[in-house]
């Protein structure tokens, strides 16, 4: 059985899908965020605020109340400001002086691989909520990745370890990521209530909508994209937009897998 629910101005997709006695349900959501602008390259930092609202959120608050603490650009400015800061401090403290640890390359605000690792085993309370304890990270889930069977290992891992302590979780828990997909970087997160209901929630910095869309529709919605920072930086936009559909298609199979891990029992 599907239902659709009832949207509010956070929501930008929802539908849920419930147990033929009525007693369990899986939600799928995509909520609203602030929204990146073009020519702005720190997804990475708005996926991991993201992630740090929703991990946040008390499990009895409705989804919804998430609303407008993942629009406060103050709140996310302060967020990517102080990861800047911390970056630039354990910079200067290696005396780094090559890429990626420039001055200039920190503050260009796209998300490197090392930046993350470092965020994310710093023991300071200010990133306690993006920690690799409870923020899981899971990069390289485009979609050319996941067919040639070769995601990262760790990351498929970490997903389904995440997904199974929380099915195992009696009184319910919220499990939240960082996800990685092709060019782009993005918020998910499992929300299971004492009641064994499933909550999966979806926040994407650009508000592409992107659920329950054809394939065309996803051209589309392409099509309206300026990919700014990208063509300035001497891309072709044929190829910019390949990665883009792999990117939607990328995520799209994410959330069908993680709807099956928690819907067995559901139609």
């Amino acid at each position: 059985t599907v239902q659709k629910m009832k949207k509010s101005a956070a929501v930008i997709f929802s539908e849920a899908k419930v147990s033929s006695d009525g007693e369990k349900s899986v939600r799928i959501v995509q909520l609203r965020g602030l929204e990146q602008p073009p020519g702005d390259q720190s997804c990475g930092y708005y996926g991991m605020f993201f992630a740090s609202v929703l991990q946040k959120l008390p499990l009895e608050s409705p989804i919804e109340d998430a609303e407008k603490s993942l629009a406060d650009r103050k709140a996310f400015e302060s967020f990517r400001d102080n990861c800047l800061s911390h970056l630039l401090d354990v910079a200067k403290e290696k005396n780094e002086t090559t890429y990626p640890w420039t001055e200039n390359d920190i503050k260009r605000g796209a998300l490197e691989l090392v930046y993350q690792q470092e965020l994310q085993t710093c023991t300071s309370d200010t990133f306690k909520h993006i920690h690799q304890d409870a923020m899981t990270t899971l990069r390289g889930f485009g979609l050319d990745s996941l067919r040639t069977n070769h995601p990262p290992i760790k990351a498929l891992t970490g997903l389904q370890l995440a997904l199974k302590e929380l099915k195992a979780a009696k009184h319910g828990g919220t499990r939240v990521f960082l996800l990685g997909a092709s060019i782009h970087y993005m918020a998910l997160a499992v929300r299971k209530t004492r009641e064994g209901n499933y909550t999966v929630v979806y926040v994407d910095p650009q508000n592409n909508s992107i659920l329950g869309k054809t394939e065309s529709e996803l051209q589309t919605t392409m099509a309206k994209m300026e990919f700014k920072s990208w063509i300035e930086a001497g891309w072709q936009r044929d190829k910019i937009e390949r990665l883009c559909m792999d990117t939607f298609n990328g995520v799209v199979m994410v959330l069908c897998f993680v709807l099956l891990k928690c819907g067995k029992g559901t139609r």
